[in-house]
């Protein structure tokens, strides 16, 4: 489901791809930390999984932001070791 985040990035640009990135991380784990610490006895497996999308979908806008920065930022003789580096973590 990463296409749309590539072409989130080509469209919009890097600024609006990590604001838009910024948002949805650590918003879902927000959202997350609320239902796990809510008085709700039974939550639907659907909320959980939505959640998990959106968390999903930020992190993917952050890490095409992230790796395509600094694959224009570095020069080719160091660029395999830098993708290396940011894909490990």
């Amino acid at each position: 489901m990463a296409f749309g985040v590539g072409i989130i990035y080509d469209k919009l640009g890097p600024e609006i791809n990590n604001f838009i990135g910024f948002i949805l991380l650590p918003g879902g784990f927000m959202v997350l930390h609320k239902l796990i610490e809510s008085s709700i006895s039974s939550i639907n497996l659907i909320w959980f999984l939505l959640i998990a999308f959106i968390m999903g979908q930020g992190s993917s806008l952050i890490y095409t932001n992230a790796l395509s920065t600094n694959i224009k930022n570095f020069s080719k003789k160091n660029l395999s070791n830098i993708v290396r580096l940011i894909s490990s973590n």
